[in-house]
Formats: structure tokens, C-alpha cells, sequence
């Protein structure tokens, strides 16, 4: 008897040879094989050696060979673009383009690969591949940018190749990367060099706004601030065409990163400038600057403001109360304190001027008591006058009554502007209050006459005749002349798109002069609308009657 030993033993490899599994060695063997050739295959196309051990992908974004590189003199960054042969790395770009990788993924990949191969190879090379593998469109033009600023190529040459190109859309970001280069290869003199080349006017932009980014993008404020006092000493060296433009471009790139550094900038640039020759932003500038300043360090800002600085001349009167209000925006007591502190040293303008502007940010925020205090230290008229219609406004929407008797303790116009401030609140919260306003406040003949007042008394009666036409016509007829002409304005808007007929008749009614005049324009006016024809005969029949 003999005894059968199961399928699912192991082998015994203490059993001779000839009796062990030879189909099972066999095939073991051809698998060896088939890997070694591949690495084999690998070594040979790459020119550096590599060990049979298998490395799995990361993720399916990930493109890289599934290989673990070794050797003694063999850099860790074997398999990147920069080690592939040119081939290579041409194919990695196609390949890298028709791959599912996010749209992100894909830009960065290729690009990388963009930036080696124009260095190997030049970048009308580089071009030709991008033009044969990308769909024309956004994403060759910026790999084109990208061969541009990366090529090794002399400037010039990189220059005339893009200017034969000017024409051609998927150039239009060359000069932005031969700019972007220079700038970051060469520094100051390299960009002023460039500068002094024959460069096609439509390029300008882009070399200002390679400044701005060499300037402002990078993340280290030292190596920033560097660059950017370093491109502020060519001002005198740019080409006479184009040293106003530098300079906007430069205290721009400075402005927002290195406000008071930017301020020594216009110091430097106002006493080396002709004031005819001067640029015409200048202003833009010091306010934009001036902005700044004050978001970076209030105090210290507002003290340069107050200096004899030839660079403010008449700008000191905005700028001192703007940076005051936008630091009291921030912490109200220390920016009422610095005006305490300093106000003996104010011309009086700047005084009222920052008086003002906490009373603007106090009714902002619907302090009326706090702003009442700032409005009675103005001493400017105008000022005054300005401040009254809003702080009318203002008490208005808090409490209309309020408002309304907070009046009785002004005189003259300042009264009269700050209840048109009261009816541009009452018109649409309280009608009959505007009514009474309207019907009982006679205003100076000036303020009437105003087309502020004048509009709060059109609206006030528009408002009125939505309600009720009969009595809007009623209340419309028996104001004084002066302010039933702009109230006509007002019910006739709305009447006539209710019943323009019933309208028509009304102002038939009327004596002729400004009141029915006034009526008939509001009238045709609605009805042009709709029919124009109509109009201009209706227009010229009313007029042809007595």
C-alpha cells in the first residue's frame, strides 16, 4: 500500500532535486528574467543604474518611474526633468499634457519641464515643441512666457526674437518673461540695460508690471525692501521717455509693502524733477502712499503730514484729517488724543478738517451727542454747512422728532441745511412730518433756490401722491411759487403715469409760467416713453395755448 501525500504540502527541499516542482522553478525564473530586462531597459535609455526594487506611485497624479535609483555618484534628483535627455524630456512634456491630471497639476507639471528644455535647447526650440503639442490659447501662451524667461539665451537676442513676434497673440507675455528674468538674474542694472534697448512701445505695461511683481511678491520684507531701493536709484538713469512712468511704477511697487521707505522715494524724486516736467499722477501718488502710511503706523504718519513737507503742499488738508479719521477707525482715543496733542500746531483748515472727519466717523457709527460736539468746534462756514445737512440726516434716521427739535438751536443757513438734511430722512419715514417741514420752514432765498432743497421738495411731493393724488394737488397748489414749482415736478411724475389724461386737464386749469411749465415737461416726459410722437404734438399744442 502506498500513501498519497496532499496537493497543498510544501515542498520538501530536502527531497533531491529531480524530484522538486520543476514547472513551479520555471517559472520563477522567467519572472527574474522579466524584470531584470525592463530595469535593464531603464539603465540604458536614462544612463544610470537602478535596483530591481519596485516602488509604488504615490497617487495617480503621481508620473514619476516606479523605480528606486541608487548608485555611488548618483544625485537624488535622478529621475526630475532636469537628468532626462532631451527626448525625454520632450515626450515627459507630451505625455504630461495629455495626462488626466487636474488642470492645476498639469500647468505646474508642464511648465517645469518648459523651463528645462529652453534652457538645454534655446527658445525657438522650445517654442516650436510647445506650438506642436498645445492647442492655441491661454496655456501656450504663459508656456511661452515660460520658455522666455527661462532661456539662456543673450538678451538681446531674446529681445529681437520676441519683437519680430510682437504681432503674433501667443507672444503677447514674451517680454513679461524676458522682464521677469532680467530682472531676477540681472537686478537694477541688467533692467536698465534693457530699458535702453529699442523695445516696442505696446510692451511698456508688461516691463511696469514686472516691477511691481519682483518688488512686491516676495514673501522675505528684507530682500523686498532691497530690490525695490535698488530699482529707485536708476530713477535718474532711465531714458527721459520713460522715467515718468518708472517712477509711478516703482512708488506703486513700494506703496503697499514699504509706505515710509516709498515717502523717502517722493522726498528723493521731488528734489531731483523739474516741477513743469513733474508727473501728472503726483498727487494719486502721495494720497495712495499717504493711505498706507497710516495703516502701517498712524502716529508716525500723520507727524509727517504735519512736517514742512515740500512734497504735501496742498494735499496736507486731506490727508492729515483722512489718515485721523481711518485711525479712529482703528482706536478712536488714540487718534482724538493725537489731534488733542497737536492741534495748537494745526493750520486751522486741517483743524476743521479733522474735526469734520470724527464727526463724519461718529455719525457713522450713530453717536449723534459725539458728533453734535465736533460740529459745534468747526469754525469754517462752509464746513460747517456741509457737516450740517449730513448731521441733520443722520439725527433724522435716529429720531426724527429728535432731530427736528435739535434744529431750534441753529440760526440762518446752518439751519436751513441741516433740516434739508431732516427731510431727506422725513420724505420717506414720516411724509406728513416732510409735509409740515416742507409747508412751515421758509428757507433762505439761496437754499430754495439750491437744487438740493429743491429735489428734497420734488421727492417729498412724489412721495405724497403715491399716497393720495387729490391730496398731493390740494397741498402742491397752495404752496408759495418758489417751492410749488419743484413740487409740481413731483406729483406730475407720479400722476401722470396714473392718469395722464385727468393730468392734462389739470394743467390746463393753471396760468401760464414756470408752475405749469413745469407740469407739462414731467407729463411729456412720461409719456415720451411710450409714444414720443404723441408727446412732441401734445408738447406743441400746450404750448400754443394761452
Amino acid at each position: 500500500m502506498c500513501t498519497l501525500t496532499p496537493l497543498t504540502d510544501p515542498i520538501d527541499d530536502t527531497l533531491p532535486i529531480s524530484k522538486m516542482n520543476k514547472f513551479r522553478i520555471l517559472i520563477t525564473f522567467c519572472m527574474c528574467l522579466l524584470v531584470l530586462t525592463a530595469l535593464t531597459a531603464v539603465k540604458d535609455r536614462l544612463g544610470t543604474n537602478v535596483t530591481r526594487d519596485l516602488l509604488p506611485r504615490k497617487s495617480s497624479n503621481d508620473h514619476s518611474f516606479g523605480v528606486r535609483v541608487v548608485g555611488e555618484n548618483l544625485p537624488e534628483n535622478a529621475f526630475s526633468a532636469s537628468n532626462l535627455s532631451t527626448d525625454l524630456l520632450i515626450q515627459r512634456f507630451k505625455d504630461a499634457h495629455s495626462s488626466r491630471m487636474s488642470a492645476l497639476d498639469k500647468k505646474v507639471k508642464c511648465a517645469e519641464l518648459i523651463r528645462v528644455l529652453a534652457a538645454r535647447v534655446g527658445v525657438e526650440e522650445t517654442i516650436r515643441v510647445i506650438c506642436e503639442v498645445v492647442e492655441p490659447g491661454t496655456d501656450r501662451i504663459a508656456l511661452i512666457k515660460e520658455a522666455f524667461e527661462s532661456s539662456q539665451e543673450e538678451l538681446g537676442s531674446l529681445v529681437s526674437f520676441a519683437s519680430e513676434h510682437k504681432d503674433d497673440s501667443d507672444y503677447k507675455l514674451a517680454f513679461c518673461g524676458i522682464f521677469s528674468q532680467t530682472l531676477e538674474r540681472q537686478g537694477a542694472a541688467g533692467f536698465l540695460e534693457l530699458m535702453k534697448m529699442n523695445l516696442p512701445p505696446e510692451v511698456l505695461d508688461s516691463m511696469w508690471a514686472s516691477v511691481v511683481v519682483y518688488v512686491g511678491t516676495n514673501q522675505d520684507a528684507a530682500i523686498g525692501l532691497a530690490r525695490f531701493e535698488e530699482l529707485k536709484m536708476l530713477v535718474c538713469k532711465v531714458p527721459e521717455n520713460l522715467r515718468e512712468e518708472y517712477m509711478q511704477t516703482i512708488l506703486a511697487a513700494g506703496s503697499k509693502r514699504f509706505p515710509f521707505s516709498t515717502w523717502e522715494g517722493l522726498r528723493e524724486f521731488e528734489s531731483s524733477i523739474d516741477r513743469s516736467n513733474k508727473m501728472t499722477k503726483w498727487n494719486e501718488l502721495v494720497n495712495s502712499i499717504a493711505k498706507e502710511m497710516v495703516i502701517e503706523d498712524p502716529g508716525r504718519a500723520l507727524s509727517l503730514f504735519n512736517s514742512n513737507d515740500s512734497i504735501l503742499n496742498s494735499n496736507r488738508s486731506v490727508l492729515i484729517p483722512e489718515g485721523a479719521k481711518n485711525w479712529a477707525r482703528v482706536s478712536n482715543n488714540a487718534a482724538e488724543g493725537w489731534y488733542v496733542e497737536n492741534a495748537r500746531n494745526l493750520p486751522s483748515d486741517v483743524a476743521d478738517g479733522v474735526k469734520s472727519a470724527f464727526l463724519s466717523l461718529d455719525m457713522e457709527r450713530g453717536e449723534i451727542e459725539r458728533a453734535w460736539k465736533w460740529f459745534n468746534q468747526i469754525a469754517d462756514v462752509e464746513i460747517r454747512k456741509e457737516a450740517a445737512v449730513d448731521l441733520g440726516s443722520c439725527a433724522a434716521k435716529n429720531n426724527l422728532q429728535g432731530a427736528l427739535d435739535s434744529s431750534k438751536s441753529l440760526k440762518g443757513d446752518e439751519r436751513d441745511y441741516y433740516l434739508t438734511g431732516v427731510l431727506s430722512v422725513a420724505r420717506t419715514k414720516d411724509v406728513a412730518a416732510a409735509i409740515d417741514l416742507i409747508s412751515n420752514e421758509t428757507p433762505s432765498e439761496i437754499m430754495m433756490a439750491s437744487a438740493m432743497y429743491r429735489n428734497e421738495v420734488a421727492w417729498a411731493a412724489q412721495s405724497y401722491a403715491t399716497m393720495s393724488i387729490d391730496n398731493a394737488r390740494a397741498w402742491v397748489s397752495g404752496l408759495p411759487e418758489v417751492k410749488q414749482i419743484p413740487a409740481t415736478r413731483g406729483l406730475a411724475s407720479v400722476w401722470a403715469r396714473k392718469d395722464p389724461a385727468s393730468l392734462a386737464e389739470w394743467l390746463n386749469t393753471l396760468s401760464s409760467g414756470s408752475v405749469r411749465d413745469m407740469g407739462i415737461r414731467s407729463l411729456v416726459d412720461v409719456i415720451k416713453k411710450s409714444d414720443s410722437a404723441t408727446a412732441e404734438k401734445w408738447l406743441k399744442s400746450m404750448s400754443e395755448q394761452p
